[in-house]
């Protein structure tokens, strides 16, 4: 009898993690068309991606404050809609928000509170932190409390400040490079990264990008280019088009890397 061979192509997951500049120089821009605003526009899409293929999605967000945001990759429903509700809101003003959460109902598991008492209890038990504060011992401290709290609420915020729960860890760094460092040591196998940013710190996204790039993944990193998002009054025709032919050199730049693509 003949021998048949089958071969099959194993299914296989892509760890995602998407890392977002969200300092000053991405609200740079007109309102509504900020920097920002067009990072979430990728993030979004990236998001839909991912979900659609399955694959664990992680991220990292670095603003000027003194620590980064960081969640481990995961492949779970809560995951995606986490994800979803961070580019729905990074950069976004409180109000734009609770709008948001009027008509998009979808953000609430079966099983979760109402976004109102989440913001209450939060309040409550966080009332002795500044808003902005956001190290690393703060937030044990306020996982603490939360564990002793003697209430429903704060049983069901305590995961969100507990290290160990694998949601959300604040790694002590506001630069690029050392928190997508970091993030990526805590991250077995190869990952996907995603790296959003704009071109203003070229220096620190260039070692970024290539730092990134020495694990078996692979780097897509999607740059804005400053000169498209500065008023045109400010500027004249000549400078922004010397400014824009700087800004694709460097984006060519990165692009010629092995394992890079590099997206305007």
């Amino acid at each position: 009898p003949e021998t048949y061979v089958r071969e099959y192509d194993a299914a296989m997951t892509r760890q995602t993690l998407i890392a977002l500049d969200t300092r000053p120089e991405m609200k740079q821009g007109p309102p509504e068309r900020t920097m920002l605003a067009h990072a979430r526009r990728i993030g979004h899409g990236i998001v839909q991606t991912t979900k659609r293929q399955s694959d664990p999605l992680g991220w990292l967000t670095v603003d000027d404050g003194d620590s980064a945001g960081f969640v481990e990759p995961q492949s779970t429903p809560t995951q995606y809609r986490r994800a979803k509700r961070l580019f729905d809101t990074v950069g976004v003003s409180s109000t734009d928000i609770v709008a948001t959460d009027q008509v998009n109902p979808e953000y609430e598991s079966e099983d979760a509170i109402s976004a109102e008492s989440h913001r209450a209890a939060a309040t409550a038990i966080t009332n002795n932190y500044h808003r902005s504060s956001k190290s690393l011992a703060d937030r044990k401290e306020i996982a603490t409390r939360l564990a002793t709290a003697d209430s429903v609420f704060a049983s069901q915020l305590q995961p969100f400040f507990t290290n160990t729960g694998g949601y959300m860890e604040a790694i002590d760094t506001d630069s690029l490079f050392h928190s997508l460092r970091v993030g990526l040591r805590d991250i077995p196998g190869a990952v996907w990264t995603v790296i959003i940013s704009s071109d203003s710190r070229r220096s620190e996204l260039f070692e970024t990008v290539q730092m990134a790039n020495q694990n078996e993944g692979h780097v897509a990193v999607f740059i804005t280019p400053s000169v498209l998002f500065t008023d045109s009054v400010e500027i004249d025709p000549e400078e922004a088009y010397e400014r824009y032919q700087s800004f694709e050199c460097f984006r060519a730049r990165l692009d010629r890397l092995a394992g890079v693509t590099a997206f305007e």
